[in-house]
């Protein structure tokens, strides 16, 4: 099996480095990642400066490229540039923190396994709900199981995001299939003033968790369980169409569209 393995925390992270380690003996295993921290880039990729390539190994025998952008540029780089030929799966984690609910739309690291799915390669997004580094060799060590175990190849545009529950003296007890959940955040924008008279904000607050449903990956996560949730790339909102159903093949009168016709001469020069 070949497989790529990203991130957003950056080619030094210990949770990508677990993961390597974790899957290193299951194949044929590349790592392409950004080579600083790329923490909630979401899908961004980098279109108006020159992207950096460089070798970097972080396992004996295992092949690494340092990206100088986004986790989005690392897969695209990977995908259709660095790698021979497509991987059969892509790896993206380990995330230091969970990446549930509406994080998944601000997380490089759903994001790096999303764009794995739009060019129809299997893919998984794993987080830990820990900000610290000593228990992601655990969390790897699960990952490895779940591949043997678990795994499921999925319909082609839909892609896993799991989420690992803090682990301590609580063992995970099993896996919980979920929906995404919507974890509010009690943002706090905190104002500073610097030089120049410019002022500054941080962005800080918590997460809203107490009105979660059962079913979802924040309530599993909560509960200590291990959140597996389907994503697909298709956002369309099926609800929508059907309550929009009725305005569907709406004439639309041509002169809607007419443009006024503006004079040549009319024309004001910009350059």
């Amino acid at each position: 099996m070949r497989i790529l393995v990203t991130n957003d925390d950056g080619i030094e992270a210990a949770g990508i480095r677990a993961l390597v380690h974790a899957v290193a003996a299951r194949g044929d295993v590349v790592v392409v990642a950004p080579d600083a921290n790329r923490s909630a880039s979401g899908h961004s990729i980098t279109l108006t400066r020159r992207i950096s390539v460089a070798p970097r190994e972080l396992e004996p025998g295992v092949a690494g490229f340092a990206i100088g952008g986004t986790p989005v540029d690392s897969v695209k780089l990977a995908l259709e540039q660095l790698l021979p030929g497509p991987p059969d799966l892509v790896l993206s984690g380990i995330n230091h923190g969970s990446n549930l609910g509406r994080d998944v739309f601000y997380s490089g690291t759903v994001s790096a396994a999303m764009e794995a799915a739009f060019m129809g390669v299997p893919a998984v997004a794993i987080s830990l709900a820990e900000r610290e580094s000593a228990h992601m060799p655990a969390a790897a060590r699960f990952v490895g199981w779940w591949l043997d175990h678990a795994y499921r190849p999925l319909p082609r545009g839909v892609f896993y995001n799991l989420n690992i529950p803090p682990l301590g003296a609580v063992v995970p007890p099993r896996l919980s299939l979920t929906r995404l959940g919507e974890r509010h955040y009690l943002n706090e924008f905190r104002r500073q003033r610097r030089w120049g008279g410019r002022d500054w904000y941080v962005m800080a607050g918590s997460a809203d968790e107490t009105q979660e449903p059962a079913d979802t990956d924040v309530a599993a996560v909560a509960a200590g369980l291990v959140s597996v949730t389907p994503l697909s790339i298709d956002l369309t909102a099926r609800e929508g169409q059907r309550a929009l159903h009725a305005l569907d093949q709406l004439p639309v009168p041509a002169e809607v569209f007419c443009m006024e016709r503006v004079a040549p001469d009319t024309l004001t020069r910009t350059d």
